[in-house]
């Protein structure tokens, strides 16, 4: 017991035992209700991270109110086109794509018990005139690489479960081709569906032109009127189908 006690407080084991402890008390606050599992979003963090960053440069630099300057147009910028700065970190090591707390969770919790492995291992097999710190700081690197390699192999099934998918707007469907399903369409009364890649959307159209339009027949959505919540559409080109 007194060795495993030894050990824990070795570093750099204890670094990732004090963040294990962390961890453990987050999900326990998680069971209980009280935290959120995406306590952290990560667009959020990186973006304040860089931001500070990139400020602290420009004041040490330039001085005075520029710095304050610095910090709120690196926070701007941070989340835009690319990722970059930690996001960038994050997805080019293959840790994004679930809340952060996971991948961070499984990260430290492979390297917890990786740099109890190493380190007990390089006790036994170092040569006495191996210096104490750069080996560790060497046990420390190896950790994280491969506790990092472990964890993006793990998350990776796990994106489908956390990706968000927006549903279409109303007006993306401008250009598309629908089928009626009334008896008629004219400028006061018409239905047709819509493929929207599921069941189907059933709406309302109108058609300002004369037509024989009739169920079964197609039509071209050309706009949306978002006052009345109807699509304007016109008879199809021969051809076309939804």
């Amino acid at each position: 017991m007194q060795e495993f006690f030894t050990l824990l407080t070795t570093f750099p084991v204890v670094l990732f035992s004090a963040i294990m402890a962390v961890v453990f008390l987050y999900w326990i606050l998680v069971i209980l209700g009280t935290l959120d599992v995406d306590l952290f979003d990560l667009d959020g963090v990186t973006e304040a991270i860089d931001g500070a960053l990139d400020g602290a440069l420009d004041g040490a630099i330039e001085g005075g109110l520029e710095a304050a300057d610095g910090l709120e147009g690196g926070a701007e910028g941070a989340g835009e086109g690319t990722p970059s700065g930690l996001a960038g970190v994050i997805h080019a090591v293959g840790l994004h794509g679930v809340p952060l707390t996971i991948s961070l969770s499984i990260l430290f919790g492979l390297a917890w018990l990786l740099s109890m492995l190493l380190i007990e291992g390089v006790r036994l097999k170092a040569p006495e005139w191996v210096a104490n710190i750069p080996l560790q700081f060497a046990v420390l690197l190896v950790t994280l690489t491969v506790a990092g390699f472990l964890t993006a192999r793990i998350i990776r099934p796990l994106r489908p479960a956390f990706a968000t998918v927006t549903a279409p707007s109303r007006g993306s469907f401008t250009g598309r081709v629908c089928t009626v399903v009334s008896t008629r369409v004219d400028g006061d009364f018409g239905r047709a569906e819509i493929d929207d890649g599921g069941a189907g959307l059933l709406v309302d159209v109108r058609c300002a032109e004369e037509n024989t339009l009739s169920r079964g027949d197609y039509a071209l959505v050309y706009d949306y009127d978002r006052e009345a919540d109807v699509f304007l559409v016109k008879p199809a080109e021969d051809g076309l189908s939804a």
